[in-house]
Formats: structure tokens, C-alpha cells, sequence
């Protein structure tokens, strides 16, 4: 399986243990989400006892994506300046009635980086990446222009990303990972989000807003 966004491939036709599977696999689907993977295999070294010489049906569960969804701009937490938008999103935007989305994905390992965050669901405009070490109001965030501040203590700036179709995601193609732009270099907890531009007039005299938080527990 290839992240095209961290770069990174994944063999998935593997057991328990991680060892390769000893045929051919094919005819592989994968969930939305990329967190499940279906195939087929005639390899007998998946599964114990498999010695009914025909190929079976797998699904690999690659495990849960990284990172704790907070702030969102559904009402749950602090409410939103321009009405509420839907769960697990920021505040509604002039094009995105929802809001805006930051998800992550990758391994957030200090010695094995490959954390990507990718937002969603905004105007296509520039987008500022940032890291912070707290949830501000205790994950509710405060109201910040068109939106909601959510990630704040000691704020550092990883990158300005221009949205294309409304996404976009850090580390682009030569940028820094996330550990080492955010210095992040023992096991930590710390809090991401996204500051878009919105220059269209929407609700207040604001020209920006900001997507939900993401919490990220790194490991080494």
C-alpha cells in the first residue's frame, strides 16, 4: 500500500507477525479511510492450519489513524461565531458549510517520522500549519476570526501550504516532518491545526479561519 503524501509503502499481505506472505496476492480493496485492507491470497502462511489449497479471503486491519480529533465546530465545544458546522470538523467557511478538516496519518515517531496532516474542506487560499503543546479552554477553544483557536501553549509555525481543490498537507514533497519543523525530539504530546485565509464576506468582518484540532501522542 504507497502514502503518495508521506512517500512511504506498506506491504499489507503479511501475518500476524509481520512475515511476508509466502505466494501471490491479489484483487486488493481498501476502506476509505485506509485504515482496512481486503485481498485475496494463495499464500499458506497467513493463517494457522491453512491447507485447504485454495485461495482465502484476507482483511488486514492497519490500525486505527493517529491523532485525537478536538475542537470541532459542531457545538460540542465552544460555539461557533458563523453557526455551527458538522462533528470533527472546524466552523463553517464561504464554501464548506461544514467547515474545515485537519486529519493525520503516518507513524508519529521521533525516530521514525512519517506523520502527515492533511486539511480539507476550505477555499483555495493559503493554509498555515501550526503546532501547539496545549487544547486552549480545555479542548473547547476560544472564538478566533470566522472560527475557533483550539491548539495553543508554546505555538510553533511549521509551514504555509497553498490549498488546491480545497486540501492540502504537511510535509509537502522536500519540507521537513512534523518532528523535526515542530522539535519534537522525546515523547510528547502536542496539538495541531490550521489557519486558512477566507477572504470571501461571510459572517464577521474576519478574513480567515481555522480548522478543528488534532492531538498527536509521539512515541521514539
Amino acid at each position: 500500500m504507497r502514502d503518495r503524501q508521506s512517500g512511504t509503502t506498506e506491504r499489507v499481505s503479511v501475518d500476524s507477525s509481520g512475515a511476508e506472505a509466502n505466494s501471490l496476492s491479489v484483487t486488493a480493496s481498501i476502506s476509505a479511510d485506509g485504515r482496512f485492507v481486503a485481498f485475496e491470497s494463495s499464500a499458506t502462511n497467513l493463517v494457522g492450519a491453512d491447507t485447504n489449497g485454495a485461495a482465502d479471503a484476507f482483511v488486514r486491519d492497519r490500525g486505527a489513524p493517529p491523532g485525537s480529533p478536538f475542537c470541532s465546530g459542531d457545538g460540542s465545544a465552544t460555539a461557533c461565531p458563523c453557526g455551527n458546522g458538522a462533528a470533527g470538523k472546524g466552523c463553517p467557511n464561504s464554501v464548506h458549510p461544514s467547515g474545515g478538516n485537519l486529519a493525520a496519518s503516518g507513524t508519529a515517531s521521533t525516530t521514525a517520522d512519517t506523520l502527515v496532516l492533511t486539511s480539507s474542506g476550505m477555499p483555495n487560499s493559503w493554509a498555515l500549519y501550526f503546532q501547539g503543546t496545549t487544547q486552549i479552554a480545555s479542548g473547547a477553544g476560544v472564538v478566533f476570526g470566522d472560527g475557533l483557536f483550539c491548539a495553543g501553549g508554546t505555538v510553533i509555525r511549521l509551514d504555509t501550504q497553498l490549498n488546491s481543490g480545497g486540501t492540502s498537507h504537511y510535509p509537502g514533497a522536500g519540507d521537513p516532518w512534523v518532528s523535526v519543523r515542530g522539535q519534537v525530539t522525546a515523547p510528547a504530546v502536542r496539538t495541531y491545526q490550521v489557519w486558512y485565509r477566507n477572504a470571501a464576506a461571510f459572517c464577521t468582518p474576519a478574513t480567515f479561519n481555522l480548522t478543528n484540532g488534532v492531538e498527536i501522542v509521539w512515541m521514539l
